[in-house]
């Protein structure tokens, strides 16, 4: 498992006041954020690329079912040996959340939301009544482009709806504030792809609302070992 930090370049000090920049990494560097492997690209060979995440993503929805029923087997797999140690590490009654997707949700076809679909079946197996499935907490109700590409394929992010830009969570997504204020978070993404800054901004919006703590983890993590730190535990 992999322990990481958000770091942002400079390039994106310009968008705020010098106090926002400094609050915003305030709360930022108290998060905690796990991964389980490293992801360099959509078409890295490396052997270890989760190529089961872009199953799962299923863009053009042309797997067929016994391959996406492989992919979310795996994804299962994955789960099933991170989490537990996530949940053990952090001793205290949480909610897990997903990022949605970048589209409203009715936009995809089923076979295109297993990503999300795992994870709640996940939750419920485990039969834990400290641990809430809150995978339907956070909903799209307005389209973004797909980011999954990272920050240098910015001209080729998919699809309607904006780029992304700091206030995009709360201004695309519907939180359901009840269900989450003054609880423990741990937000789930299939991809951290670094500098493109969209988990950033769901994780301060999940903090405006006043939840009581916030960890996020990411099953693969986009990453630069120049620049950003990471520990592999």
């Amino acid at each position: 498992m992999i322990k990481f930090t958000f770091e942002e370049k400079d390039e994106f000090r310009p968008q705020f006041k010098d106090e926002e920049y400094v609050e915003r990494h305030r709360i930022l560097d108290k998060i905690e954020c796990f991964a389980s492997t490293w992801y360099y690209s959509m078409y890295s060979p490396n052997p270890t690329h989760p190529k089961y995440l872009n199953i799962l993503k299923n863009d053009k929805k042309t797997y067929p079912p016994a391959c996406l029923s492989k992919a979310k087997d795996d994804l299962k797999d994955q789960i099933s040996e991170t989490l537990p140690n996530i949940i053990e590490y952090l001793n205290r009654p949480i909610v897990i959340c997903t990022v949605p997707r970048a589209k409203i949700e009715n936009y995809y076809a089923e076979e295109q939301l297993y990503f999300k679909l795992c994870i709640s079946e996940y939750i419920r197996s485990l039969n834990n009544k400290n641990i809430e499935d809150g995978t339907t907490y956070i909903e799209r109700t307005a389209d973004t482009k797909t980011t999954h590409f990272g920050h240098r394929y910015m001209s080729a992010m998919g699809g309607d709806g904006s780029t992304p830009y700091f206030g995009i969570a709360k201004d695309t997504c519907t939180f359901n504030e009840n269900k989450l204020k003054d609880k423990n978070i741990l937000l789930i993404d299939d991809i951290y792809t670094e500098s493109v800054n969209i988990d950033e901004d769901f994780l301060l919006t999940l903090h405006k609302i006043g939840v009581s703590s916030l960890t996020f983890y990411a099953i693969a993590y986009t990453h630069n070992r120049q620049r950003n730190k990471i520990e592999e535990i």
